[in-house]
């Protein structure tokens, strides 16, 4: 799933990946941040150190929301 990314771009997968996790299995986004902490026991390298509290959750939620709706209303109008 991953081949080919490296650095940032694979870290953000990562960050995306777990955001839509939770938010697949109706978790709050307090469970979003949570995961933070698991990356961090499992000392995985691909794991962004920032941006990992639930208001940047939310606001990555937001933007998907957002570009879900744009792609949408350009169906409806085809």
């Amino acid at each position: 799933m991953t081949n080919g990314l490296v650095g940032e771009k694979r870290k953000k997968l990562v960050q995306f990946a777990t955001l839509f996790h939770t938010l697949k299995h109706g978790m709050p986004m307090f469970e979003y941040e949570a995961h933070k902490d698991l990356f961090d026991f499992m000392n995985l390298e691909e794991t962004p150190k920032m941006h990992w509290i639930d208001n940047s959750g939310w606001v990555m939620a937001q933007h998907i929301c957002m570009a879900l709706s744009w792609k949408q209303q350009n169906l409806l109008l085809e």
